[in-house]
Formats: structure tokens, sequence, C-alpha cells
């Protein structure tokens, strides 16, 4: 869930944009929805990365009730971890639209222009892997001959050429961007009531 120091920012920004003016608004509370969904996909991943890690089998029991128990198990945790991924994936693509709606909405801005300009790396790793994940049937005929794999600590997962962190310093990364999309945000507010535009008189 969104901190209440979060929820409660945005809910008193009042931003304003032209020619309706609620968009901007609007934007925010989008990112703030989007933000609080990847969070709590970062939780189920970490959830999923330990029950994954912790179902183990013995050689020897190989063909054995459970030895095939286990196998079961072990699939079902790979797919809850994959399935959660995947999600993962969706949640940042609406966070990264999100602000790309809100820069469409306050294009003059500097201070947008300047979490775009710093977290333009992460921004741009966050729709790749989600669209080839929805397009498998085309990557499969195009040659592509895996359905994704994730790395044996849990922190990155990777398709093709392509990969993304999906551990700890990735979940910084993102609450890092959104606290500086929050901090823009509330200049931005502050200079519209104050009667000014793009961070200049």
């Amino acid at each position: 869930m969104p901190t209440a120091e979060q929820w409660r920012l945005v809910n008193e920004l009042n931003l304003q944009s032209k020619p309706r003016r609620e968009l901007a608004q609007g934007a925010v509370w989008l990112s703030l929805e989007a933000m609080d969904k990847v969070r709590m996909q970062f939780r189920r991943i970490r959830a999923d990365v330990s029950e994954w890690h912790g179902i183990t089998y013995d050689d020897n029991s190989i063909g054995t009730p459970d030895w095939y128990r286990n196998r079961t198990e072990w699939t079902t945790a790979l797919n809850s971890l994959y399935g959660d991924i995947h999600f993962l994936l969706i949640s940042l693509r609406h966070l990264d639209l999100s602000f790309r709606m809100l820069r469409r909405h306050l294009p003059q801005e500097l201070e947008l222009e300047a979490v775009r300009a710093k977290h333009n790396e992460f921004l741009k790793g966050v729709g790749g892997l989600r669209n080839h994940l929805e397009h498998i049937d085309e990557r499969l005929e195009a040659g592509v001959s895996d359905f994704g794999s994730v790395n044996i600590d849990g922190t990155s997962f990777e398709f093709d050429n392509d990969r993304i962190e999906i551990g700890p310093e990735q979940e910084a990364r993102v609450e890092e961007f959104f606290r500086d999309l929050l901090t823009a945000c509330r200049a931005i507010a502050d200079r519209q009531r104050e009667g000014t535009v793009g961070g200049k008189p």
C-alpha cells in the first residue's frame, strides 16, 4: 500500500493542466495506484523465491511418490514466480505510462524533465520484456527457443537477450524514481499556486 505520507501528498497536490485541468492530477493518482501494485509484486516475488528455494529432493528418490510431489511443488512455485514477474512488468509499465501522461499534460515543467533524465535508463527497460511475454507466439515463430529464465538468486529475469532486475536493487531504484516524481509534482503544485509556470516566474 502507498505510504500515508505519499497518499496525503498526492491528495493535497491539486495539479492543474490544460486544456483539461484534472488530467495531470489524474496521472499522479494513476502513478500511485501503479506503485502500490509494484510494491505488492516485489513482496510476492520475494515470497515466491523463498518457497522455490525451500523445495529440494534427494537424487535417490527420483521416480518415487515423494519425488513426484516435490517436483509438482517445485513447478508450482516456479510458475507462481513467473506469473508474479509478469505482473511486476505490467505494473512497472503502468507506472511508466502514468509518468508519460503526466509529462504530456505538463509539458513545460522542468522538474519532470529532470526526473526523466535521471531515471531514463530505468524507464527504457520496463517495457521490452513484458512485450516479449505477451507476444510469446511471435517470438517463438521468430526463432526464440526459451520462455524466459530466472537466475538462481531470484534477482533477475532474462528473455532472449533482454534482462531486467527483479530483486532488492531494482526495488530501491523504483522507490527512488517514485520519490523523485512526487517531489517534482509537489514543486510544480506549489508553483502553480504561486502563479508561475515551468520553474520560471
